[in-house]
């Protein structure tokens, strides 16, 4: 609840906590402690490459910080699926920010999504809260492979979560028959 990390979108040092917090209650040597508990629940993660760099992704903001690059996947042919939830677990697509920080396309990440890189292959995440879904799309090659991690890292969550496959959330696939295949009827294909 620190404003400083806020108004950084979520960005903080580890040296700033102390700063943050309140060091009656957390002296500064539980603060290694308390930062691995974060890392470990998928509160926040270490931007690799930068030393002591932090990201709560709760913080993010709502834009896209590359916009062209995520576009870029959407418009492509790849493989699509699509998760919709009779609710939507609050701090879900913060918490595939997290498990996926090795993965991240530089910064592309934001509130409500994600891109990831791993090996020729791409995916976008979309969050679409209102819609209670999630939207998934692999381009490049090996999708299967990247599918595969997504949908370890999302059992685990589901785990995690104590959400039950056909009552708490439905997993879907596009249609792949000739007429589904005619773009005219794409958003109606799931």
């Amino acid at each position: 609840d620190s404003i400083p990390i806020q108004k950084q979108n979520g960005l903080f040092n580890y040296a700033d906590l102390e700063n943050y917090l309140d060091l009656k209650d957390y002296p500064f040597e539980t603060h290694h402690q308390l930062l691995q508990l974060m890392e470990k629940f998928n509160i926040c993660f270490k931007l690799i490459g930068a030393q002591d760099l932090y990201i709560i992704p709760e913080l993010l903001k709502d834009e896209i910080p590359n916009e062209e690059e995520f576009q870029e996947i959407v418009n492509a042919d790849g493989l699509r699926f699509k998760i919709t939830f009779t609710f939507m677990p609050k701090g879900l697509i913060s918490k595939l920010i997290c498990g996926f920080y090795n993965l991240l396309s530089s910064n592309n990440f934001w509130k409500n999504g994600v891109v990831l890189n791993y090996d020729m292959s791409k995916a976008s995440i979309l969050c679409k809260p209102l819609e209670k879904s999630l939207e998934i799309k692999i381009i490049g090659n090996p999708r299967r492979d990247l599918f595969t991690l997504i949908k370890n890292e999302l059992s685990k969550i589901y785990l995690e979560l104590n959400l039950k496959e056909g009552e708490d959330f439905f997993e879907e696939i596009p249609c792949n028959c000739d007429d589904c295949k005619h773009e005219s009827i794409r958003a109606k294909d799931f």
